[in-house]
């Protein structure tokens, strides 16, 4: 079956060539690499000109004006005639052998998820393969990562149930797009191997802190998290335990890191957020989720939130805690490693 791969880009110079490799070498029969430049404002338009040239399976678009990775996406699945379509940044890589494995176990299902492993700037991997009810249950498994790359889509389910990427949101279209795909009940199937490389490019990102970890985009990512709640709680009672338990860690550290002239507002904004969840009756998963106690959260000003991060002794805390029998063995280690991350990273 012939695979279409879709890969949105944008000011990649630095990365594509590394991505587009990484695809052709894929173990696949037949492969179709869709690569749409959404208006780069760096060389990265003539890079990819040139790759093009080198290898008829790519396809290039190039975007006179910039519209967004929805809209990317969703015009590289118009173009698409694979029977099978997956997505991959530029960002990233591909192992040799993920797509030849997820060809292989998607059988006549709707959609296959496999593993992927998280590369850091300092070489750390780590590999997420789905496990337990992850394999097993339709919502679990595909929110075994969030993301698109892990996954491959039969494209003929898409379209039957007219499904495409949200283009009015600048993050979390893919959040969105998959929600929208569970209510369609996919045939499903999970791959053991890992299938997608994840750069996680920590210093990257530190480096344009002040473009990136805004309010605007505080915002945006709690408007995904609530479109999926939207989307899902009727079919799926089960998301909003997920999404209050599985993305709080991600808007925690991402609030860290917001600029202190936005930082009161947006702290405002993350508690009317956090209400939506029963942390009241359970302040020991706030606790293991963020290394703060609840009421401190409820209570102090964004600055002493932070502090407290910061000063909290963990083995202090999580005796105290664990000795009284409110958080578990599960708990105190899942805070004591956020609070280590907060310690050496600052989010």
């Amino acid at each position: 079956m012939k695979i279409s791969v879709i890969m949105p880009s944008y000011n990649s110079i630095d990365t594509l060539e590394s991505a587009v490799a990484s695809v052709l070498s894929s173990q696949v029969p037949e492969l179709e690499l869709i690569i749409i430049d959404d208006a780069s404002t760096d060389t990265s338009r003539e890079l990819l000109s040139s790759l093009a040239e080198r290898d008829c399976r790519i396809r290039a678009v190039y975007n006179e004006k910039n519209i967004g990775v929805g809209a990317v996406r969703n015009l590289g699945l118009k173009l698409a005639t694979g029977e099978l379509v997956a997505f991959c940044d530029s960002d990233d890589t591909v192992p040799s052998d993920g797509y030849a494995n997820m060809l292989l176990d998607i059988g006549n299902n709707d959609i296959v998820i496999g593993g992927y492993r998280v590369l850091s700037d300092a070489g750390k991997c780590d590999t997420h393969i789905p496990r337990g009810r992850q394999k097993r249950e339709l919502f679990y498994a595909v929110f075994s990562g969030s993301s698109l790359w892990h996954k491959m889509f039969r494209r003929s389910f898409i379209l039957e149930n007219s499904l495409s990427f949200r283009e009015d949101v600048t993050l979390g279209e893919d959040v969105i797009f998959l929600s929208e795909l569970l209510l369609c009940r996919p045939s499903f199937a999970v791959s053991a191997h890992s299938v997608y490389n994840y750069r996680n490019r920590r210093e990257a990102k530190r480096s344009s802190l002040t473009h990136q970890f805004t309010l605007e985009k505080f915002r945006e990512h709690i408007y995904c998290r609530t479109e999926m709640l939207r989307i899902l709680e009727p079919a799926y009672p089960e998301c909003r335990d997920y999404i209050y338990q599985h993305f709080v860690e991600y808007l925690d550290r991402f609030f860290a890191l917001i600029p202190e002239c936005e930082r009161d507002e947006a702290f405002g904004e993350f508690r009317k957020y956090m209400s939506g969840y029963d942390y009241e009756n359970h302040p020991e998963l706030f606790l293991a989720l963020t290394g703060v106690p609840y009421s401190v959260f409820c209570t102090a000003s964004a600055d002493t939130y932070l502090r407290a991060k910061e000063e909290l002794l963990p083995r202090d805390r999580v005796s105290a805690e664990f000795a009284a029998g409110r958080i578990g063995l599960r708990f105190a280690l899942k805070y004591i490693k956020n609070w280590l991350r907060f310690k050496l990273f600052g989010a």
